[in-house]
């Protein structure tokens, strides 16, 4: 008849198995040695008064089985179970150590608006007045000599005097006036980036207590294990661990 030893190896690496000894009169070193003639390969370890009592073990074969939290999940005493159903409850110990993956909360992007480019308006083009016509200078007129009269001393006839024509002045072409150049329109400021408020954190919901006890849902009793090697196991460094745990207790006698 196949037993926990049997099913037990397969789990090894994802499930702590002790066969605990509850016969508080038999010493640890007997109860290895039973274990080893009984081709036991999980460790063997001894309890204490305090906790039989807190796990209410009080009679041969009482099995608890928790999980990485500590809490049980499966409890049987002497006859009860088959490697059928111990095979399930490893199977469902086992599944407990798979974790779920965080997911990302998508960044904010600040929108920043673009600069706005300064806009000068263009340079007035310089309007030359056009340059005055020079008035044209009639030809001065030519003098008429009169004919001499006969026998008739004449005076000696005047020198016809021409006057020197005037030159009329030309006013000086006005110099073209250039207007100041325009003053350049003030460039707004750059608009500030609008601060993005963080993201706010998400405030985890704390799980509900859950009563310590020797039950199936409840929690699993502190207790510290002396193994036969000489080391210690308790239930704290245990669920530390996220160690789902298979405590089969036992006696010799």
């Amino acid at each position: 008849m196949r037993s926990l030893k049997d099913v037990y190896p397969q789990f090894a690496d994802s499930v702590d198995f002790y066969a605990v000894n509850y016969d508080l009169s038999e010493s640890l070193g007997d109860a290895a040695t039973f274990g080893q003639n009984q081709g036991w390969t999980f460790p063997v370890a001894q309890s204490n008064r305090e906790m039989l009592t807190d796990f209410n073990a009080t009679y041969h074969s009482t099995k608890v089985a928790f999980d990485k939290d500590g809490v049980i999940v499966y409890r049987d005493g002497f006859g009860g179970g088959d490697i059928e159903v111990w095979t399930q409850v490893l199977q469902g110990l086992s599944g407990t150590t798979a974790g779920a993956s965080p997911t990302a909360a998508p960044a904010t992007v600040a929108v920043v608006q673009a600069t706005p480019e300064a806009t000068a308006p263009p340079s007035p083009a310089a309007t030359a007045p056009p340059a005055p016509t020079a008035t044209a200078v009639p030809p001065a007129p030519t003098a008429t000599t009169p004919p001499a009269p006969a026998a008739t001393a004449v005076p000696p006839a005047p020198t016809a005097t021409t006057p020197p024509p005037t030159a009329t002045a030309v006013p000086p072409a006005p110099t073209a006036t250039t207007p100041p150049p325009p003053t350049a329109t003030a460039i707004p400021p750059t608009p500030t980036a609008t601060a993005v408020p963080p993201t706010p954190t998400a405030i985890p919901t704390p799980a509900p207590a859950v009563a310590v006890g020797s039950s199936v849902g409840e929690r699993v009793p502190e207790f510290t294990l002396s193994l036969a090697d000489g080391s210690t196991v308790s239930a704290t460094s245990l669920i530390q661990a996220e160690r789902p745990t298979f405590l089969f207790f036992f006696s010799s006698t």
